[in-house]
């Protein structure tokens, strides 16, 4: 038998390590709750009916190279690769897959794999997104296939700003202007926002009201907003949203759309500094309202139903919060925001009767992180979120079973990376981002943590 030389040995040795380590690395990554998805920033696409798909969003190190590319010098480990003043107008599209990564949209299946899917089929439709006398732009829409099912992203991802319906059977676009419905079907957006109000346009309306408030040398609403923050119904039939076309002296009303009907109404008349908005829905025909008394700068909250029914919801604190609304009845809330030492979730019953599942105080020093909207699990069964336990930069995720009331505390991903971000994929899964500093840029890691 031949011996080895010495080199030989050596470079041998260390593949093995090499091989050991990683094999290690990925059982690791793979065992007990946590599932290692990979060193990218996978964010969720806008999608329904039971569908998670995900793409990889840009990271410190991208945006720097894209304000390199396009202030004209872009530079690999110190040398220049592409000529000065050239780039300027350089778009993502073209920047994706030579100078940031390619963009990849991924299926997490029930097994907690990922499997990438095609962005083949695309087509384009007018943007609303633009000012008066602007040319028309086009809004790239990259349509999905999953499961025999329909999932549409805008080509940019990152700055998405369709709103998907609960069912995945459709999307909205809106602007102050106007309110589109696009279906995951269909290649054209269409609106479903009437053009006038009172027989007046967009732009008849914002001249009275800047007309009014330079009349009463004062500060007013001088911009127009026709369909905003629209919030689909759990069952996909409706959108509640704001505007204050009908509110010339101040304040916002809440107007609903009926798909069934294929009309607009208003629901909650707003009055002279007096506006409202929609926290969320807690089925199919109640949602939270939030009123607010511009004048007094105080807010107050209310249960609303699709015919403008309103009562007072009465919840603790001299200043409570709402965080999440689910529809199956639950309100996540802080009530002393300003102290941010508290939460409590509400459960309101069909006879309007509210029980208080959970609340929590944390220790003096410790105070709550609110970064994702979802506290909710989709059952309601759970609750997730985070906290600092120094006001420092270290998030601790808190799990909360509200049936029992049993807390599971993560202080950090298996890798002892800090733990940035969170959402719900579904009642026993959540996507946790993870984050580590190197050189003052963040590097953001994803991992799925099953909750046992």
């Amino acid at each position: 038998m031949r011996k080895m030389n010495r080199k030989t040995y050596y470079v041998l040795a260390v593949v093995l390590v090499i091989v050991s380590l990683f094999v290690a690395s990925r059982l690791f990554a793979t065992n007990g709750p946590w599932i290692y998805m990979g060193r990218e920033d996978y964010r969720l696409v806008p999608s329904g009916n039971g569908n998670f798909v995900v793409f990889n969003t840009l990271q410190d190190i991208d945006a720097r190279k894209i304000m390199e590319a396009r202030s004209g010098i872009m530079t690999e480990s110190g040398v220049e690769i592409m000529p000065e003043g050239k780039n300027v107008n350089i778009t993502f599209e073209e920047m994706r897959g030579k100078i940031i990564p390619a963009l990849r949209f991924n299926a997490i299946t029930p097994e907690n794999t990922l499997v990438e899917l095609s962005k083949k089929e695309t087509f384009e439709i007018p943007s609303p997104w633009k000012n008066r006398g602007q040319a028309e732009e086009k809004l790239k829409i990259i349509r999905l296939h999953l499961n025999e099912k329909n999932v549409l992203s805008e080509d940019e991802p990152e700055f998405s700003r369709l709103i998907c319906s609960p069912d995945g059977t459709k999307y909205l676009i809106w602007d102050e202007r106007g309110l589109w419905v696009l279906w995951v079907d269909k290649n054209d957006s269409v609106k479903i926002s009437s053009d006038t109000y009172n027989g007046k346009t967009y732009d008849e309306l914002i001249a009275e009201l800047r007309d009014f408030w330079r009349s009463k040398r004062a500060d007013g609403p001088v911009d127009l907003e026709w369909n905003a923050h629209p919030i689909f119904s759990p069952d996909s039939s409706k959108i509640v949203y704001i505007t204050n076309r009908d509110c010339m002296t101040g304040g916002a009303s809440l107007w609903i759309y009926d798909f069934a009907t294929r009309g607009e109404s208003s629901l909650i008349r707003g009055k002279d500094n007096t506006s409202y908005e929609c926290e969320g829905w807690l089925d199919d025909t109640h949602f939270v309202v939030h009123e607010y008394d511009i004048e007094n700068n105080k807010y107050s909250y209310l249960i609303a139903d699709t015919n403008g029914r309103m009562v007072s919801l009465n919840l603790k604190g001299k200043d409570p919060y709402v965080l999440c609304v689910s529809n199956k009845g639950l309100i996540a809330y802080e009530p002393d925001p300003s102290e941010s030492r508290d939460i409590a979730v509400i459960k309101i019953s069909n006879d309007g009767s509210i029980t208080e599942p959970y609340s929590k105080t944390l220790n003096a020093g410790e105070s709550f992180r609110v970064f994702s909207p979802e506290v909710i699990s989709p059952n309601g069964m759970k609750i997730a979120y985070m906290y600092t336990p120094d006001g420092g930069y270290t998030n601790y995720l808190v799990i909360v079973d509200l049936k029992t009331c049993k807390e599971t505390l993560i202080k950090e991903a298996p890798t002892k990376e800090k733990i940035y971000n969170f959402c719900w994929l579904d009642d026993n899964r959540l996507l946790i981002h993870a984050d580590k500093v190197t050189n003052g840029m963040h590097e953001v890691s994803s991992w799925i943590y099953k909750i046992r």
